[in-house]
């Protein structure tokens, strides 16, 4: 999957909603600057790992 097809996958309405505003702003923020990957899909669950001040 590449990454750039997972805001097509999830709408950022669903996201903000499970993660909350702030973290939802900090993901975007992540995801925008590619320290968001490789994302990955397994039996319908989507993972990534998120390169930040530590890896999430």
């Amino acid at each position: 999957m590449a990454t750039n097809d997972i805001k097509e996958l999830i709408p950022p309405k669903n996201l903000r909603a499970l993660a909350g505003g702030r973290s939802f702003m900090r993901g975007e923020e992540y995801f925008d600057e590619e320290a968001v990957g490789p994302v990955s899909e397994k039996s319908g669950v989507i993972s990534a790992k998120v390169h930040g001040t530590r890896t999430y």
